[in-house]
């Protein structure tokens, strides 16, 4: 069995991403409510923070770059602080089969980030937490890669088909296996990236959602560009 065997494939989805630099974040959100698909927030603003993880090689990162149809990779994410006290924790791992993706997820123990945080303490959230034997084998081969935050605005169609999201005030913080926090940080580029999120039933009209934006979709990987600025 794979992970790939996890997933149901009724879940997969879409996303469409743009990435933004010369609108600010306002004349963004402008421009989604002002969307003919009548765009409207369902959630309130808030900060998503994420540890990535990858292979001693940086499988993940390779795969992305060379556009592997079928790929992985893991992260945790929680919301809120992003240092101090992480309360319900979860262990993502998004699936991508061609332009198809999901994510499987496991909700794990509560930790904390200080100075003495360290690959140890997650080896213990893991030990702790009820995870399937093919997800504990998969992360013993795996490291920490960097801690990242974001700012994340929410919004849906009016017909509930589309999701989409603003994410902005994107940071990295490099993190190592011995105890410490990180050996670098690097504040993100000033663009701002939309994701629009749809089901794969929903494709076909999806071409006229995107195209009625005044921004064109492009190539992102938040994973990718934390890579290439803390190990370029």
């Amino acid at each position: 069995m794979t992970l790939f065997d996890l997933v149901q494939k009724s879940d997969y989805r879409y996303e469409n991403k743009f990435v933004i630099s010369e609108l600010t974040p306002a004349e963004i959100e402008l421009a989604v409510k002002l969307h003919p698909a009548l765009f409207s927030e369902i959630f309130y603003e808030r900060t998503i923070n994420n540890i990535y993880f990858d292979s001693i090689d940086f499988r993940s990162y390779f795969d992305n770059l060379a556009g592997v149809s079928e790929r992985y990779k893991f992260r945790i994410r929680w919301y809120g602080n992003t240092l101090g006290l992480v309360k319900n924790p979860i262990l993502e791992i998004k699936i991508k089969q061609n332009a198809l993706g999901q994510k499987l997820s496991y909700p794990l123990v509560d930790f904390v980030i200080d100075n003495s945080f360290s690959l140890t303490d997650i080896e213990q959230v893991f030990e702790q937490s009820q995870l399937p034997e093919l997800i504990r084998a998969e992360l013993t081969a795996m490291r920490f890669v960097f801690l990242s935050s974001y700012r994340r605005k929410y919004f849906r169609s009016f017909d509930h088909k589309f999701r989409l999201t603003i994410d902005s005030r994107l940071k990295f913080s490099r993190l190592q296996d011995r105890p410490g926090l990180g050996l670098a940080t690097y504040t993100g580029p000033s663009a701002t990236v939309v994701e629009l999120k749809y089901h794969s039933a929903d494709s076909d009209q999806a071409d006229l959602v995107a195209g009625a934006f005044p921004f064109r979709i492009s190539k992102n990987s938040k994973y990718v560009i934390g890579v290439e600025r803390l190990y370029g």
